[in-house]
Parts: structure tokens; C-alpha cells; sequence
């Protein structure tokens, strides 16, 4: 039986989530992690989808994105997480799934969860006992939010208060 179609609004951002398969370490070096990235500048200089923050763990990864109105995020994904599999399992010699399931996919309905999933985005590391701080993941958006460097990947997330000031012609705060 074929799944049913996730469902797309235009203008909503997504807590997207994939995890390797039996939550193994699959990002263990980091050319692993440099390589992932490397396919979401790749993707996104294609499908022209909008990321705002971004953390890759050794078993998951989070990212926090607008899709393209043009491309579908279900493509978007298969074109980042199939060809990082596809390059994975060839660089080590291995065959099989990579990812366990279909990424999850979860609206960020509004700015409080927006604030809330950066600061969940940041502090994945911590949680997982990987790092004492955030600014010692490199793997993040988060030295990009703290100010610490550059990132052209991604967009500095706006509230919903501020896209609608936007389309008035007042000034936007970010968050």
C-alpha cells in the first residue's frame, strides 16, 4: 500500500527530522558531516527552499526549513538524504538502509515554537551529552545565530508577526 502524500503549505516552516537506521552512528568523522552539508548547499542552490538552522548528530539530523513553492519537499529530501546514503554506503563499503524511516516533517505553527525549536536545535548536542556548550558543536546553526561566523546556508528565521509587517512595508525583526 503506498503512503499517503504529505500535505505542503506554502509559507510554513518544517521541523524536519531523519534518523539513521537502528539510531547508528552513521556521522562519525568529519568528512561525514562536511559532505552532508555540502549536498544541502547543493540542493538548496537547485530547489531554492529556505533553511533557517540546522544541527547533524552522529545518528540524526535536525533541519529547519520553508520548502521551495516550486519543489516539493518530499524531493527536496530524497534528493539530499538519497544521495548522501547512496555516497555514504559507497565511501564505506557498505550496502543496506541508511535511514530508518521517512524523515518526520513537523509545521512550526507558530513564533513561540519557532523559539523554541532554535533553542532545541542548539542544545541537541548538550542534551546528548556530546558537548557542555553549544558553541563547541560545529555542526550547527548556532554560531551563525550567536554571531560568531558567517553561514550561507542559511536565512536568519523572521517571526510570523514580522512576515506580515513585511507585506506592509514596515520594519522586520528577526528573532
Amino acid at each position: 500500500m503506498a503512503r499517503a502524500p504529505r500535505i505542503q503549505v506554502p509559507g510554513v516552516h518544517y521541523h524536519v527530522i531523519a534518523r539513521c537506521n537502528n539510531r547508528e552512528f552513521h556521522f562519525g568523522e568529519d568528512e561525514d558531516f562536511s559532505h552532508y552539508l555540502s549536498l544541502l548547499r547543493l540542493v538548496l542552490s537547485r530547489h531554492h527552499f529556505i533553511l533557517f538552522n540546522y544541527v547533524l548528530m552522529n545518528s540524526h539530523v535536525h533541519l529547519m526549513l520553508e520548502p521551495s513553492p516550486v519543489f516539493p519537499l518530499c524531493k527536496t529530501m530524497l534528493l539530499i538524504n538519497g544521495k548522501y546514503s547512496r555516497d555514504y554506503n559507497r565511501r564505506k563499503g557498505k550496502k543496506g538502509h541508511f535511514w530508518m524511516d521517512r524523515y518526520k516533517c513537523i509545521p512550526v505553527e507558530n513564533d513561540a515554537y519557532v523559539l523554541g525549536l532554535l533553542r532545541y536545535i542548539h542544545r541537541n548536542p548538550i542534551r546528548a551529552g556530546m558537548v557542555n556548550k553549544p558553541e563547541e558543536w560545529k555542526w550547527s546553526g548556532y554560531h551563525f545565530y550567536a554571531g560568531l561566523e558567517g553561514n550561507d546556508l542559511l536565512t536568519p528565521v523572521t517571526s510570523r508577526s514580522a512576515k506580515a509587517r513585511r507585506r506592509e512595508g514596515k520594519n522586520i525583526e528577526t528573532l
